[in-house]
């Protein structure tokens, strides 16, 4: 796997999972959510991390990505060896990316 393919999909996963993570709250989350939640990431709270759907490539939702679609806007085909491994590296980014932008705007809003 060459390291433009790996650094595409961590780029693209890192921002799905920002993207994603801006839905989560909106103007009228209570404090009493932001700092409940940011206590759930801290203590690994499966009742509060399991709450949020985070990012991923299962095409659940109309316009969510797939494999597929990574393997379109990395310009490879989807038969590829390599579209397992760039998956998961996308999966993994949005995850990181997901989690750290839930945590920085709870912290934000807590003061």
């Amino acid at each position: 796997m060459t390291t433009t393919l790996r650094n595409l999909a961590i780029a693209a996963g890192t921002s799905a999972g920002e993207a994603m993570a801006n839905w989560v709250f909106d103007g009228n989350t209570d404090l009493a959510d932001y700092a409940r939640i940011l206590k759930g990431i801290q203590d690994g709270d499966p009742e509060v991390l399991d709450q949020l759907n985070t990012p991923n490539l299962s095409g659940e939702w109309a316009d969510d990505p797939t494999p597929q679609t990574l393997a379109n806007d990395l310009g490879i085909e989807t038969d590829d060896d390599r579209l397992d491994g760039l998956c998961t590296l996308w999966e993994d980014a949005a995850h990181q990316a997901f989690w750290g932008e839930i945590e920085q705007t709870c912290r934000y809003y807590l003061g």
